[in-house]
């Protein structure tokens, strides 16, 4: 058990690891899965925001494709570290560190991703309304979320307190 959470550790403290983990994930599966079942073209005029953005590495796949992306997390080393390996890697993105009710714009997205991030909002029904707000009439919210024990659900394993870790 030891090795697990060690092992998840080390994976969630390698940023530029993550980041292109996170990445390949969506260049595997959810931007495959966006384009089969949606109309959406990932080019300069289509806008996707991230919630919960995290080291990037999801927009990071849309941003590459010539999307105008903006990541949002309230965590403000995560928006950092999104900045320098977006600039690493010469991608233009825009990161914000705030909370998601705090944020405003007035431009509509045409896709919300919230992935891996729904589990840690109280206000779900707050959340929702509060992110249809920035959707275009037609624009879509992929919404994604580990399932408890799953291992890609890091973390919850890296937790100190096995209690909160289990």
């Amino acid at each position: 058990m030891f090795f697990q959470i060690s092992t998840m550790q080390t994976r969630h403290q390698d940023c530029s690891a993550y980041f292109e983990e996170t990445a390949t994930s969506c260049r595997n599966y959810y931007l495959p899965y966006i384009e089969q079942h949606t109309s959406l073209k990932f080019g300069r005029n289509c806008r996707v925001m991230e919630v919960g953005c995290g080291f990037g590495g999801i927009l990071s796949i849309f941003a590459a494709k010539g999307a105008t992306v903006t990541g949002i997390d309230i965590h403000k080393p995560s928006i950092e570290t999104a900045k320098t390996l977006f600039a690493e890697r010469g991608l233009k993105g825009t990161f914000i560190c705030s909370d998601i009710f705090d944020y405003s714009d007035t431009q509509p997205y045409d896709l919300i991703i919230l992935h891996d991030a729904l589990e840690h909002i109280p206000e779900k029904e707050r959340l929702m309304l509060h992110l249809k707000s920035f959707l275009k009439a037609d624009g879509l919210l992929y919404l994604g979320f580990p399932a408890w024990q799953m291992p890609f659900g890091g973390h919850q394993q890296m937790a100190k307190n096995r209690i909160i870790a289990n």
